[in-house]
């Protein structure tokens, strides 16, 4: 797994230090195990996530949407086509 980030951190009055980092994870040769699917081998996988929030206490988050693209990307059609018959409907 690579792993690279971007971004800063901030000093934000009455909320200590603050951070915005863009990851972007490269999972290779791995197994992606997703409830209910069955497990699907990877060759590669570039997931990128998010990781926002106070410094103490930062939150990772990660779009469905960006997931189900990152799966097209690695060949995986369907996959990302199962995954995105199980999202809710916005």
């Amino acid at each position: 797994m690579d792993i690279s980030l971007e971004g800063g951190v901030q000093q934000r009055v009455g909320a200590g230090a603050w951070i915005d980092l863009p990851l972007q994870i490269a999972l290779r040769d791995t197994k992606l195990a997703v409830q209910g699917l069955q497990e699907a081998k990877l060759d590669a996988l570039q997931l990128p996530l998010g990781l926002r929030g106070p410094l103490a206490a930062p939150r990772v988050s990660f779009d469905d949407k960006v997931l189900q693209k990152a799966l097209l990307d690695a060949g995986k059609t369907e996959l990302a086509n199962q995954l995105r018959m199980r999202a809710p409907r916005s």
